[in-house]
């Protein structure tokens, strides 16, 4: 059975995105134009329309993710598959966007360097990925949460590593950094445990003492570089 179909309060900016730019502040600045590759359901695509961007498309290889994205905001054009098959044109954009995508690709520094002339010339590329310097998985290892598990990814990047990338790719790195996830409240904890879901309460409580030491460490689970053409 599909899921039901959810528009998300625009203004509400749940997408890490905006916890770069909490981090990184020039990204509030709004231009011309904006792509989010990988774009799921659009809520992001939403979010920066709300913030004033005039131009948001998004690209997802998902064909039923993207028919949800065309259906929850028809005012925005959605394109499934690959860049190429989208055929954006080239110094089309001023911010490009790929969350937690990255990490899935045979190929990222090819990825990347299409994404490059994509990209107008002082324009910006923000890419996010689980963080392979985390508390999360110098703590837990194997253990660590299914969303970011390594065993389910590609290629898996440190901050030195995300860096290269993004240089190799022609990109200027303007800052690299971490940012923690939505929180995990106690009485999210203490339903499950209501719930009879000892198991899951147990791995729960592994995730927030991964969660404790990447505070400690100030390696947080999601890694983030922004890159700008020069």
């Amino acid at each position: 059975m599909d899921a039901p179909l959810v528009r998300k309060p625009v203004q509400s900016r749940t997408a890490g995105f905006w916890r770069v730019a909490d981090q990184f502040p020039a990204l509030r600045e709004v231009a011309e134009r904006a792509v989010d590759i990988g774009s799921g359901d659009g809520h992001l695509c939403a979010e920066l329309k709300c913030a004033g961007w005039p131009v948001v498309v998004g690209v997802e290889a998902s064909a039923t993710r993207t028919a949800r994205a065309r259906a929850l905001y028809p005012e925005i054009p959605f394109y499934d598959g690959t860049l190429a098959k989208a055929a954006l044109g080239e110094d089309s954009f001023d911010l490009v966007v790929m969350e937690s995508v990255i990490e899935h690709l045979p190929a990222p520094l090819i990825q990347l360097r299409e994404i490059k002339k994509l990209t107008r010339t002082g324009g910006r590329l923000v890419v996010t990925t689980p963080n392979m310097d985390s508390g999360h998985f110098r703590l837990l290892g194997r253990r660590w949460t299914g969303m970011l598990a390594p065993h389910a990814h590609i290629f898996l990047f440190t901050a030195s590593s995300l860096r290269t990338a993004l240089e190799r790719a022609g990109f200027r790195v303007e800052t690299v950094g971490s940012f923690d996830l939505e929180p995990y409240t106690s009485r999210q904890l203490i339903a499950r445990l209501l719930s009879g879901d000892i198991k899951g309460a147990l791995w729960r409580t592994h995730q927030e003492l991964g969660t404790a030491y990447g505070h400690f460490i100030h390696q947080e689970p999601m890694l983030y570089a922004v890159g700008r053409t020069q």
